[in-house]
Order: C-alpha cells, then structure tokens, then sequence
C-alpha cells in the first residue's frame, strides 16, 4: 500500500511530546486508506491540523 504523501508530511509535522501521539500516527498510516483518512481526520483535528479528504 501506497501511504498518501500529505499524511506523512502531516504525521511528520505533528508536534507533541508524547511518544504515544506518534505511534497512533504511524498506526493510522499502515491502516487502509479509507480508514486512515476518517481516522487521522477525527485524531487531527483537535490540534487545528487540515487533513485533506
């Protein structure tokens, strides 16, 4: 499976402290794609992240 680029940018850019935050990231991102785009949307958005559909 090919990960969307705008999702790795997005996971990279993701700015946290906990060592958890980024492993639900890279969870999110082996996940299929139309999963891993309702998932990352719902974990994202409450960091003000814009996640493209």
């Amino acid at each position: 499976m090919s990960i969307p680029k705008d999702f790795v940018q997005l996971g990279m850019g993701l700015e946290s402290d906990s060592s958890a935050d980024t492993m639900k990231i890279h969870a999110l991102l082996v996940d299929d794609d139309v999963r891993l785009q309702a998932d990352a949307k719902d974990f994202l958005e409450p960091y003000g992240c814009l996640v493209s559909a």
